[in-house]
């Protein structure tokens, strides 16, 4: 069966670019959480 082989495949490629694209957000809203502290003081 390639096609469900395929899928397979093509779901773990999906989580594996999520992965590092949520970590990425998540930084970028606790950086911007810090810069803006920062600023506030």
């Amino acid at each position: 069966m390639p096609k469900a082989q395929g899928s397979t495949t093509a779901a773990i490629a999906m989580q594996t670019a999520a992965r590092p694209i949520m970590l990425c957000m998540k930084a970028t809203s606790s950086g911007i959480l810090v810069i803006s502290t920062l600023a506030a003081m």
